[in-house]
């Protein structure tokens, strides 16, 4: 008797980002971006850290995203965990995890979506890093896609 598993995340933090839609081979609109999360360190000092979880999500819900929140939203995302490995350039294998979005629901009013999307407008972008994404998702493999994002462990080291 198999005994199946439970693979719910709930997320609510700040985009790090602007979002930006990609487009596979096959034109399925995808985009990553990464959720800013902080969360007590210590409780008697009542010091912070920052988790930065990396999203993935798929077709209309990316293009969805890409228009309805910028850099510094508050986002609510619901979806699961998903694992990925795949040998780098340098032939060794790496184990990365990332949060396939299944839903999400944004936690500021239009008015303060404007008013941050203007913020952020004016910034220099300088401060903004542009990261390329080193691969296009597979379409035949899109419930698990492979992808190096930000998460990476050589398993040869952890053994």
């Amino acid at each position: 008797m198999s005994i199946l598993g439970l693979n719910n995340v709930i997320l609510i933090g700040r985009l790090t980002s602007n979002i930006k839609v990609n487009y596979t081979k096959n034109d399925i609109s995808y985009a990553r971006f990464t959720l800013a999360i902080s969360r007590k360190y210590n409780s008697q000092t009542d010091h912070l850290i920052t988790d930065f979880i990396p999203i993935i999500v798929w077709r209309q819900n990316a293009i969805n995203l890409e228009k309805l929140v910028c850099k510094g939203s508050p986002l609510l995302v619901k979806g699961s965990l998903q694992s990925n490995k795949y040998t780098n350039d340098d032939g060794k294998l790496v184990n990365n995890f990332e949060v396939l979005l299944e839903g999400f629901e944004i936690l500021e009013s239009k008015e303060e979506f404007q008013k941050r999307q203007q913020q952020v407008n004016t910034q220099t972008s300088s401060s903004d890093k542009d990261y390329a994404i080193p691969f296009e998702p597979e379409e035949s493999n899109l419930s698990e896609p492979d992808s190096s994002f930000n998460w990476e462990w050589n398993l040869d080291e952890i053994k």
